[in-house]
Formats: structure tokens, C-alpha cells, sequence
């Protein structure tokens, strides 16, 4: 982290990441002080990242709406969905895999916009 201009928090939507997300800010915030006492330069957050969002799940759901109502100015609206393909892909691998375009487009999305985010700054 020392070493970064940016931090991106991938989270679960659920209770136990919920809840970590404070802790983890604190950690990102210790360290860019550090950093910034050290050599000039902070460390910045480039947002908050759901993944592993089950929408058939309705805890999933409360976890998400809350991540947004407390860290909205954090968040990023891309959201990476549970899929199965997702998990099939070290089985498959990536040349020649079927399933490949509905495992990663969503992070294609996501890496679009956490570059949007980072140029912006």
C-alpha cells in the first residue's frame, strides 16, 4: 500500500465486510500519513468495490444499500455480480472459453471506471 498512489477496497456485501470497511479506511489513512511524513505524498481512495453480490440474496441486497448510504462519495457503481462462469474460469482457463465474455465484463466495466475515477483527480 506504502507504494501507491491509490487504493481500491474490494468488498463482499455482506456483514462481516461491511463492518471492515471502517477498519480498513483507518489502515489506508495511517499509511498515507506515514507516506506523506516520509516522502511528500499521500495515498488516495479510488473507491469502494462490491463483488461477489449475490442478487438472489436479500442480505446482499441490505449490505449493498448500506455500503451506498454510508460511503456514497466512496463508492463505485460498477458491481461485480456472483456468476458461476466467474468461478469456472481457473477450471478452463481463458483461451477458447465460451463463458469468458460473461465472467469479465463486468471488471471490464469496473477497470473503466477506476481509470475515469483516477484521471479525474
Amino acid at each position: 500500500m506504502f507504494a501507491s498512489d491509490y487504493v481500491v477496497i474490494p468488498t463482499n456485501t455482506e456483514k462481516f465486510s461491511y463492518n471492515a470497511i471502517e477498519r480498513f479506511l483507518g489502515t489506508v489513512e495511517e499509511v498515507s500519513q506515514q507516506k506523506k511524513d516520509l516522502i511528500g505524498k499521500d495515498i488516495k481512495v479510488a473507491g469502494i468495490l462490491r463483488s461477489l453480490h449475490d442478487k438472489r440474496r436479500t442480505d446482499n441486497k441490505i449490505f449493498s444499500e448500506m455500503m451506498e448510504e454510508s460511503y456514497s462519495h466512496l463508492m463505485f457503481n460498477t458491481v461485480i455480480h456472483r456468476k458461476a462462469a466467474t468461478g469456472r474460469l481457473p477450471i478452463f482457463g481463458l483461451y477458447d472459453n465460451s463463458e469468458l465474455k460473461v465472467a469479465i465484463n463486468e471488471h471490464e466495466k469496473f477497470v473503466e471506471e477506476l481509470l475515469n475515477n483516477v484521471q479525474s483527480r
